[in-house]
């Protein structure tokens, strides 16, 4: 049986009986509903109709087991579904592992007991002040939090909190309107000649295997994670160029997760120098032979 009933000038609450638990006691769900469509409250027909409408759909989800009431939602059972229904189906691998880290260290120990509406902007900013504070780490170093550092925590919560809003559990982010953590831009550190000379004598001195990796790195620019994830297709000799097909940004119980670079609008090419494209030919001769 489901039923409502007005609360107040624009709020109902929609109800659907459960019958009695095994104690003989009433078993419901309740849901409120605000309206703030001025005219739909005047049209009593209207209103009647739109008001059954949401009562169906609430009753379906309570009889699906679907339903949670939004104002008894623990931030962390809402970190749980987040994980489950969106995160470890639609984000990168490294991308999860990196939101997930920030919410188990730093935003769960804060927030995970509060109920998700009750979380308001100024929990937000006391949070992000505290943890910024030298000693405030999680692993309680001395040194205070890197500003890259509190721009990730600050982006995470942001992520997980427009979810709650795409699934209707709140109606507005607590991080609306609050800005983001500044991040100081850092001096760029690079070689000078001098180094550089320095650097190519050294790698004349050691292993063919480290010295093309290292090379290889150091003129494409090219991540870590693109340049182990590299295969002889990806060179074309002739042309003096390297594509980019694929990265392994991390390893999954010891094996590598790897991840194409490839979309339909851009594919990475790196002019090479001929020199360095003779040496990793040269190279390519001796990995065969050593194969």
């Amino acid at each position: 049986m489901a039923s409502y009933q007005r609360r107040g000038d624009n709020s109902f609450l929609l109800v659907v009986e459960l019958g009695n638990d095994g104690r003989g006691r009433r078993r419901k769900r309740t849901k409120t509903v605000r309206i703030e469509d001025e005219k739909l409250l005047r049209t009593t027909k209207r209103l009647n109709d739109y008001l059954m409408k949401e009562l169906h759909k609430f009753q379906a989800e309570v009889e699906a087991g679907e339903y949670i009431n939004p104002e008894r939602l623990k931030f962390s059972d809402f970190v749980k579904d987040w994980e489950e229904k969106h995160a470890k189906v639609n984000l990168a691998l490294k991308t999860h592992r990196n939101y997930s880290e920030k919410l188990k260290n730093y935003v769960l120990p804060h927030f995970g007991n509060k109920k998700l509406n009750e979380i308001k902007p100024i929990h937000v900013v006391n949070f992000l002040h505290d943890i910024s504070q030298p000693g405030a780490a999680i692993s309680e170093r001395k040194e205070p939090l890197s500003d890259a550092t509190l721009y990730e925590i600050d982006k995470t919560m942001r992520v997980v909190f427009n979810k709650a809003v795409e699934w209707q559990l709140i109606k507005k982010s607590p991080m609306n309107g609050l800005s983001r953590p500044r991040v100081r831009k850092k001096k760029m550190k690079f070689y000078e000649d001098e180094e550089v000379v320095d650097f190519m004598k050294v790698m004349y001195q050691i292993d063919p295997v480290w010295r093309m990796l290292f090379i290889t790195y150091a003129i494409s620019g090219m991540r870590r994670g693109e340049g182990i994830a590299l295969r002889w297709s990806d060179y074309n000799f002739e042309e003096g160029f390297i594509e980019l097909t694929r990265s392994i940004p991390a390893f999954v119980d010891g094996k590598p997760y790897v991840k194409s670079t490839k979309t339909d609008e851009n594919i990475r090419i790196i002019t090479m120098p001929r020199w360095y494209m003779d040496e990793m030919e040269a190279f390519k001769v001796l990995w065969e032979n050593e194969k």
